[in-house]
């Protein structure tokens, strides 16, 4: 009866038991060691390692994001912590000579006017294009100080020293700018006489008038017929750089130059091996930029420039008295930055300003169309000039405040010019009123890819990687009728307008400066900076996944755990019964 009854206690009997210990031995040989206790343990740690990488995902992206800003900063800073350092991104806005920079190249093509006198019998100007001359521009930043805006941003302050340098190897077979000469305009004399015609009113002081502008010519011999005021044989250099003629030597307060020199279509060309910083620096003015330290959407942005914030200029010989450049006060204000720097993440088909010198104004360039590009490895967007910006009033009322009263596709910018009548345009006249180019015999259909301005972009750091500057110099060249004081009456070119213009318009040379990051530079940005976009851009998607698939498998863990641990106590029972009933 004993035995019996304690059959009848036991929870399961044992037929049922043996197949529950057989169960137990099959999982011991699957896992040995999974004990409900250890597989316990797994899951918190899987579970752990799937919430670690689940906060990776969402935090450190951030971390990431927020150190590869302030490194772009700390790389392209010019603020006064980045001078006391010498960081290499100061170091290249300093002086790029300096062997981080990327070189910048200028491809001179210069026009020989194939038939002068007959220009001046009614023609139309024939020209040949000759070049490339190939110059690498130096920029050198010196008398570096700090100071601030008005509004309390900061400023640095500095003067700023161009001269160029000629590439042999890169120029075109033979060319020499020393040696080789053409026909061009006459421009040291139409600019003289220019300013001396422009004089204000007989009451000012200065005033030499139409007749002292005559006098002046007779003066120099050199200039006696149309064809002598109007053509000169010069070399590419120093039609380039400047040099001196009967005129500029005797007027030169004309504005030109304080040496007596006309300055050239690039400038004064004194390199360190022959001329002094302190030398240059009288003759050179401060320009200010914002430094970005305050707020990076003014990083690199122009304040003033030539010690101005507001564009003016002295018209005349000794004339103490001032004139806006252009027609109004938004277009008279110096912004937009040196091309080489804008503000961080650009988006597609977003604008930017830049300060183009050459032009005296800030200029707009846009992502046309979400273009981009690449180099080296590199994804750029691609900014043009805005089309807008060259067309006439009539078609751009606004376009008025920059005398655009006639021509499509032509910039006026006589007045900055000492009212020379320079214009300038795209080269072989891009994007111009077709009647321009026609009227230019010579002249090739111009070419997008080789005459239009771009810069390329790179939109996480706002660091121009490539750029081509192409600019275009022309001459507005018409009858110029000459009212003395004293009723004498001279006519200059009077053939000139005899076209269906009305004038011509002449390409004197046009300029192609370019500059493209090096491949070393690329593959350095590539490295830190794509490694760290992709950390942003692929740790959320593949922390999320595999800290999901973590967390699921720990809770499958716990799961199969707690199963476990109901066998092993079950296990428990029936072997403590088992025993029990065996004795």
């Amino acid at each position: 009866m004993r035995g019996v009854v304690a059959l009848k206690q036991l929870p399961y009997s044992t037929d049922m038991q043996q197949p529950m210990l057989h169960n137990r031995e099959d999982a011991k040989r699957t896992c040995p060691s999974c004990t409900s206790r250890r597989l316990t343990v797994a899951s918190l740690v899987v579970a752990a390692v799937g919430l670690l990488l689940l906060l990776l995902a969402t935090y450190v992206p951030d971390v990431i994001r927020s150190k590869l800003d302030s490194g772009i900063d700390a790389f392209t800073s010019i603020a006064p912590d980045a001078y006391a350092k010498q960081t290499e991104g100061f170091r290249t806005w300093e002086d790029s000579a300096s062997p981080d920079a990327i070189p910048v190249y200028q491809n001179v093509w210069m026009y020989q006017i194939e038939n002068a006198e007959e220009i001046l019998a009614g023609a139309k100007p024939r020209v040949t294009e000759h070049g490339p001359y190939v110059y690498r521009e130096f920029k050198r930043k010196f008398d570096i100080s700090y100071t601030s805006d008005p509004d309390n941003r900061e400023l640095v302050q500095f003067r700023e020293w161009i001269y160029w340098e000629y590439q042999w190897e890169m120029s075109g077979a033979g060319l020499n700018p020393f040696s080789d000469t053409y026909t061009m305009l006459n421009l040291p004399f139409l600019a003289v006489t220019s300013v001396l015609n422009n004089t204000v009113t007989p009451d000012n002081p200065a005033y030499l008038g139409n007749d002292g502008m005559l006098a002046v010519a007779v003066l120099c011999p050199d200039y006696k017929t149309d064809l002598a005021r109007l053509f000169i044989n010069a070399t590419v250099n120093d039609m380039l750089f400047g040099f001196q003629t009967c005129i500029t030597k005797l007027i030169p307060q004309s504005g030109l130059s304080p040496a007596g020199y006309f300055p050239g279509l690039l400038g004064p060309n004194y390199g360190p091996a022959n001329k002094t910083q302190a030398q240059v620096a009288v003759d050179t003015p401060f320009d200010q930029m914002y430094t970005g330290s305050d707020d990076q959407d003014y990083a690199r942005q122009y304040y003033s420039w030539k010690e101005t914030n507001y564009l003016n200029i002295s018209l005349g010989v000794l004339v103490q008295e001032t004139f806006p450049i252009w027609n109004s006060a938004v277009a008279n204000r110096v912004y937009g930055t040196a091309g080489l720097k804008w503000g961080k993440g650009i988006k597609e088909g977003a604008t930017v300003t830049a300060w183009v010198d050459e032009m005296s104004r800030h200029t707009p360039l846009i992502n046309k169309d979400n273009l981009h590009v690449k180099v080296h490895g590199i994804d750029l967007l691609r900014f043009v000039l805005d089309p807008t910006m060259l067309l006439n009033a009539t078609h751009v009322p606004r376009n008025a405040d920059y005398y655009a009263t006639r021509f499509n596709g032509l910039q006026d910018v006589s007045i900055s010019k000492q009212t020379l009548a320079i214009f300038m345009s795209k080269p072989h006249f891009l994007d111009a009123d077709q009647e321009l180019l026609d009227d230019v015999q010579g002249l090739t259909p111009p070419v997008r890819e080789l005459h239009d301005t771009m810069v390329d972009v790179e939109p996480i750091s706002g660091v121009t990687m490539q750029a081509a500057k192409r600019l275009q110099v022309n001459y507005k060249l018409e009858p110029w009728v000459i009212n003395g004081t004293n009723g004498n009456y001279y006519n200059w070119y009077p053939r000139t307008g005899d076209g269906a213009l009305g004038l011509r318009m002449i390409p004197v040379g046009w300029v192609d400066e370019f500059a493209t990051i090096t491949s070393s530079k690329a593959s350095d940005f590539r490295a830190k900076v794509y490694a760290a976009q992709g950390a942003i851009r692929y740790l959320p998607l593949l922390g999320g996944i595999f800290g999901a698939i973590a967390v699921a498998a720990a809770l499958h863990m716990l799961i199969v755990a707690k199963g476990r641990a109901r066998d092993e106590a079950e296990f428990h029972h029936a072997a403590h019964h088992l025993n029990e009933y065996g004795h």
